[in-house]
This record gives C-alpha cells, sequence and structure tokens, in this order.
C-alpha cells in the first residue's frame, strides 16, 4: 500500500477502532455458563431491549391504557410491571403482553412475566413461555385456555424471603411438570439460596427433576449446571449430609463422568472429603473419588481409597459393601493384579448371592438389582 492510500485509510480505521470500543459489552445472559449453553445449540441473541422499548412493544398493542407501567429483563425473562389495575381480565391481559413481547423480540426470551402491583405493594405474577405463545400462534390453544392455565405467583406485602422462595420454587414446578425446563431454568436462575429445612430439601428434589429433564435432552453441561447450585448452596448452608444432598452429588458426579469432565468431578470430591462433616456422606464421596481416579489412571490412589471405604462399609448395606469390593477388583485389575482382582470380584458376587436370599429384609436386595450386577461380575471374571 503506498503511503497516499494509507494516509486516507487511516481516518476511517481510526473511526472503526472507536467503533469497537464504543460497542456495549456483552449482556449479562450471554457470559459465562449461558454462553457455553448457547453453544450446544442456541442462537446468542443481542442486547436486552431498553427498558422504554420493551414498554413501547407492550403498549403498542394498546394494553393497559392510562396505567403506569416499568419492565425489566432477568437473564432471558422479560418483567412486565402494570401499576393499579383494577381489571377482572389480569391473566388474558398477561397473555397479550407476552404475546406483544414475543413478537417485538422473537427468540430473545424464554418466558414473560407480568406482574401486577397492589396497593400495599404486593403483586401477583403471571408467567407465560415462549412456547405457550408459539403454540398460541399456531392455533394449538385459545387465548382463554392459556390464561386459565399459566402459572401464577400471588407475593404479599408481608412475605419473607423463605415464602418468595417457595412461591416461585412452585411455580418452576409447575413447567417442570409440563417439560418446560429450559422455562422453568430462567425462574430457577432468578431465584436466591434456597432456604434451610424442608424448603432446602424440596428444592434438591425439584433440581434432580430439571437436571433430569436436561439429561434426557441430551444437554449434560446444563444438567450438570442445576445440581452444582444445588451443592454450592449446600456447602455454604453446611447441609451436606442428608440423603438429598447425597443422592444430589451422586447424581452430579455421574452427570460429570458422561460428559468425560473427570477434573471437575475429582475436584469436587476433594473438597467434600476433606470438610468437616463425617459419617456416610463421606464414605459414598471417598468412594466415587476412588472411581473419578481409576478413570484418571490413577490406580494406587484409588486402591488405597478403596481400602478405607472397604472397612467402613463391612457392617454397613451389603449392596454397599459389593458395590466396594468390585470397584476394588477394577482397581486391582488397572494396577495388572489379576489374581487379587479375581479374589474380590468373586468375593463381592458372593455377597450378592447371600444378600438375593436373604431373610431379613434390610440385608436383602431385589432380583433384578441382582442379576445385572452378578452379570457383570461374571463378565469381568471372563477377563481374568
Amino acid at each position: 500500500m503506498d503511503a497516499l492510500a494509507y494516509r486516507f485509510l487511516l481516518p476511517v480505521i481510526a473511526a472503526a477502532v472507536l467503533a469497537v470500543s464504543d460497542l456495549p459489552s456483552l449482556p449479562a445472559f450471554a457470559q459465562g455458563d449461558t454462553a457455553r449453553a448457547y453453544s450446544l445449540g442456541e442462537t446468542p441473541r443481542p442486547q436486552p431491549p431498553q427498558q422504554s422499548n420493551l414498554a413501547r412493544a407492550v403498549r403498542a398493542h394498546k394494553l393497559f391504557k392510562n396505567l403506569s407501567i416499568s419492565t425489566f429483563t432477568r437473564g432471558r425473562q422479560a418483567v412486565i410491571c402494570v401499576y393499579g389495575y383494577n381489571g377482572t381480565n389480569y391473566r388474558l391481559d398477561a397473555v397479550q403482553a407476552a404475546r406483544a413481547v414475543t413478537a417485538a423480540y422473537s427468540g430473545q426470551f424464554l418466558t414473560t412475566a407480568v406482574r401486577y402491583y397492589e396497593k400495599e405493594q404486593g403483586y401477583k405474577e403471571v408467567l407465560l413461555t415462549s412456547r405457550d405463545i408459539t403454540s398460541l400462534e399456531a392455533g394449538t390453544i385459545k387465548a382463554g385456555e392459556l390464561a386459565l392455565q399459566a402459572p401464577e405467583v400471588n407475593i404479599g406485602s408481608y412475605d419473607g424471603p423463605g415464602v418468595v422462595f417457595e412461591k416461585y420454587l412452585a411455580a418452576a414446578e409447575s413447567l417442570i411438570e409440563k417439560g418446560s425446563y429450559f422455562e422453568a431454568e430462567q425462574i430457577v436462575d432468578s431465584l436466591g439460596p434456597a432456604p434451610g429445612g424442608a424448603a432446602a430439601d424440596r428444592f434438591a428434589r425439584d433440581m434432580l427433576q430439571l437436571s433430569q429433564g436436561f439429561d434426557t435432552y441430551g444437554d449434560l453441561y446444563r444438567a450438570a449446571r442445576i445440581l452444582e447450585k444445588v451443592v454450592d448452596e449446600r456447602k455454604n448452608a453446611g447441609t451436606l449430609l442428608s440423603a438429598d444432598a447425597d443422592l444430589t452429588v451422586e447424581r452430579l458426579i455421574d452427570l460429570y463422568l458422561a460428559d468425560k469432565r473427570y477434573s471437575d468431578a475429582e475436584n469436587l470430591l476433594k473438597e467434600l472429603v476433606a470438610r468437616p462433616e463425617q459419617g456416610q456422606a463421606r464414605t459414598n464421596n471417598l468412594e466415587r473419588l476412588a472411581v473419578v481416579q481409576l478413570r484418571l489412571g490413577k490406580n494406587e490412589e484409588a486402591l488405597s481409597a478403596l481400602n478405607e471405604v472397604l472397612k467402613a462399609r463391612e457392617a454397613g448395606p451389603v449392596a454397599a459393601l459389593a458395590r466396594t469390593l468390585e470397584n476394588i477388583g477394577d482397581a486391582y485389575r488397572a494396577l495388572g493384579r489379576k489374581g487379587d482382582a479375581q479374589a474380590s470380584y468373586k468375593r463381592a458376587r458372593a455377597v450378592y448371592d447371600k444378600a438375593v436370599v436373604a431373610t431379613k429384609r434390610e440385608q436383602r436386595i431385589d432380583y433384578q438389582v441382582y442379576a445385572g450386577r452378578v452379570k457383570q461380575l461374571d463378565e469381568k471374571l471372563k477377563l481374568q
């Protein structure tokens, strides 16, 4: 390029650099975890609209005349706040508002929440999903039917954080039951930490179901992300010893393994094992850690951990003892100690054989479980 051409292009280049530097930062929903979720099949969308633009989209459909409205966005949820509404058709108007938002910002929002504020500053909120509006436009449901079945959250002016949490969780549950997992996720993401007690256990059970829904879709990353939120909250609250918490960890590790996220699994389990909580939860996590270490080729570490687990399992449920013996056999086989592996597999099989015919219910295992485990053990014994 000659000097004259370069000199001519300098202002153009400078303007381009300035334009790039003036670009707004990526919206929150296009960063971090959700950005990666987009890479798994969703199309990234532009920035959320300015509040005035979102309100304008609603006004354009002649909704909420002479009423004050405000708007904001939470991730991929549009929230329309209406003040002073006294009509009886608030649900139908919420449907029309969601329809207006969807028409103006196609594909950008997964849910639209229309929130009607009362004089005492409490509010009722009607939740519509993008799938609802798609069904409406396709004619598979009528507006009146949709208005009747849409989830509604009623928040009183004196409702504490725990009550508010449970009410929104109930709305998420209704979406999970409908199979609207992505939409339920939007509500879950807007919730703060789960309060203690029964609400935390209920939240954990709901998140297991939501995670299973994403797993069914083949979205392992999102399925794991849901359970990571639960585990993090449990860690902060010091409630990792409950059965629901242990089941959540087990399911999360299964997802990590299925997605070959071995390092993530190992790091989490090492942290959990090192925590001051003791008892069955630590034993379970130590065995999970050993299984992960076998996947990573850390066979000596895995065997050492499993031998510690075995001592704790000796006086516990026979099914857990047999599983640990089988894992020890896997560790021996990985180390090339075939004789020790065979002995451990045979001992595991003997435990299963005894358990399937046990007279005491707490020592007996289901026949189908027995058949599956024994078949797997027999296949391993053939390899020796």
